[in-house]
């Protein structure tokens, strides 16, 4: 049952961290993309709807004109953005982290019930035998 429950943990933490990892591969090409799109556009018009699109709407609610000037101006200015998006060191040891947190954090469980004893509740009692 031990070996069961840490082939499972070993499982999800792998799950976790690649998850995390094409999430923020997502965003970056999402963000390349966004900002090429709005390089292309050819009015402002077309510049604010891709802001807008690409904000939360009740942040885009409140901007004006200028607002979205600024920002496209700003993101216009930026240099060119990577032909493709990448994952540094840095995502890669924070998946590293996800996956020993999945890992540690469930069997944590495993191990207090194989004594007996199981945790309960918010208050963090420790409560009777786990086979009862």
């Amino acid at each position: 049952m031990l070996l069961g429950a840490v082939g499972c943990n070993i499982a999800w933490g792998l799950i976790d961290a690649i998850i995390f990892l094409m999430t923020s591969l997502t965003e970056r090409a999402r963000g390349i993309a966004t900002l090429r799109a709005l390089r292309q556009a050819t009015d402002a018009s077309e510049a604010r709807a891709i802001i807008t699109e690409t904000l939360p709407p009740l942040v885009a609610g409140t901007m004006d004109e200028d607002d979205f000037e600024v920002i496209r101006r700003n993101l216009g200015g930026m240099s060119e953005p990577p032909p493709r998006p990448r994952l540094g060191k840095a995502d890669f040891l924070t998946a590293v982290g996800i996956f020993f947190q999945r890992f540690f954090r469930d069997f944590r469980g495993v191990i207090m019930r194989g004594r007996g004893r199981v945790y309960r509740g918010k208050r963090g009692r420790w409560c009777g035998s786990w086979r009862s």
